[in-house]
């Protein structure tokens, strides 16, 4: 092994400097080792570090379940769209999952062809669509059960890091 007073030339000197390298990264893996969590839960797999996450979401029941499967984790609930787009523009979230239908008369409108009011995830997704600047490294997930505004929710976030999973699916 070479030490430093035995680097006579510049690869000497970069091979300390990987082997260095080598060495931290192995020290860190070990460590971070026993940080990693595995779950079929709500993460499947994660850090045990902080994640920031927000759930629109008014269903209280489903709330209850979101509570369940994030301990440990920064979580912010919201009921309605306009909260929804308040804390996306003053805050950073590592998640944000989207239901759309926020009212009794949200999901009877788009059965009569009303795709958008501004008390809908759908309406959340129009905003952000038309602000790409905000939160533009969140993963978004869609968990609404209502097969029309989904549709339309992926299009609006068409240029974003986001996936559907019903909401019946992501504790599973």
């Amino acid at each position: 092994m070479l030490n430093v007073g035995q680097c006579t030339n510049f690869a000497d000197v970069k091979f300390l400097f990987l082997s260095l390298l080598i060495l931290i990264f192995s020290s860190v893996c070990v460590q971070l080792a026993g940080n990693y969590a595995l779950s079929e839960n709500f993460f499947y797999f994660s850090l045990k570090i902080m994640i920031k996450i927000l759930v629109l979401e008014d269903e209280e029941y489903r709330i209850k379940q979101f509570k369940q499967n994030t301990i440990g984790q920064n979580v912010t609930f919201v009921k309605t769209a306009a909260e929804a787009i308040k804390y996306l523009s003053e805050n950073q979230y590592d998640y944000c999952y989207l239901d759309n239908d926020l009212t009794p008369e949200a999901y009877e409108n788009y059965k009569k062809g009303i795709l958008c009011d501004k008390t809908t995830g759908y309406a959340v997704c129009l905003w952000l669509e038309e602000n790409p600047k905000i939160n533009k490294n969140c993963k978004f997930v869609i968990h609404t059960l209502n097969e029309i505004a989904r549709e339309k929710m992926k299009n609006a976030l068409a240029r974003r890091n986001f996936t559907v999973i019903p909401f019946y699916s992501l504790f599973k």
